[in-house]
């Protein structure tokens, strides 16, 4: 009988419409025919070696490939499969958490397809903020040596077959570095005497993502002492009495 071999096929994930395959025959008695099947449905008995897969729809396809001698000896029919896949991938929206403190952040990014099969691998590809050339990755995206200030990562995937999904941007982030700067507006000299009132008023300001909180203390010679509530608030003139000699502190953190 033939033996047949394919020496051309379709990608296993294919975006063409149109396809071809190709086997080489083994036949030394002289060939009858040679019989190409897509999905069951015979395109003919011819000699050629060649089939055109034309018109491919979405989905799952089988090429089955027979051939007979002129004896009549049928060949072993062979089978390839593959997918026609024209269906974009979808990114799913990406969410930075802002601001951040850190120079190295790590950003989780999915993606969905229509084709659920193990083989078909995503590709990410990403990009940090007006940057032009898209890196490869694998999610989640490595981040690192970032500067301060706002940022915006753009992300986008490409299926086994080529198809590509549209760009993604997520939310301007903000990666903020510099620290709280704390400002004494008012505050004792550095030598008073006891059995006086002090008055201390400071302000607190961020260049950058904005203050959380802010937490005081007091001690008088090292050891902390006890002070109104409201003697930790910013832009308030604070009133402390000294009754005991020692040093004095009032810090803001």
């Amino acid at each position: 009988a033939p033996v047949l071999t394919f020496i051309l096929n379709p990608a296993a994930f294919s975006n063409n419409v149109n396809e071809v395959s190709k086997v080489s025959v083994v036949e030394d008695g002289g060939l009858k025919y040679i019989e190409f099947f897509l999905d069951g449905v015979s395109l003919g008995q011819s000699l050629s070696d060649t089939a055109a897969l034309n018109n491919l729809k979405e989905g799952p396809h089988t090429i089955q490939v027979v051939a007979q001698d002129m004896a009549g000896n049928n060949s072993v029919p062979i089978n390839y499969y593959f997918y026609s896949d024209f269906t974009a991938p979808v990114v799913d929206p990406i969410w930075v958490n802002t601001p951040t403190g850190y120079t190295s952040i790590s950003i989780p990014v999915t993606a969905h397809d229509n084709i659920n099969a193990a083989a078909n691998v995503l590709k990410y590809y990403y990009v940090l903020d007006d940057q032009v050339v898209y890196s490869l990755f694998n999610s989640p995206i490595m981040l690192t040596g970032l500067t301060n200030g706002l940022h915006n990562v753009k992300a986008y995937a490409v299926d086994q077959a080529g198809n590509m999904s549209a760009v993604v941007t997520s939310n301007d982030f903000m990666v903020d570095l510099t620290p709280p700067v704390v400002t004494f507006v008012k505050y004792p000299n550095d030598k008073i005497s006891t059995s006086s009132t002090v008055t201390v008023n400071f302000a607190v300001t961020d260049s950058g993502s904005g203050v959380q909180s802010y937490t005081c203390a007091y001690s008088l010679n090292g050891v902390a002492i006890s002070y109104p509530s409201n003697a930790c608030t910013q832009g308030t003139d604070l009133q402390f009495s000294i009754m005991q000699p020692g040093t004095y502190v009032f810090s803001v953190s």
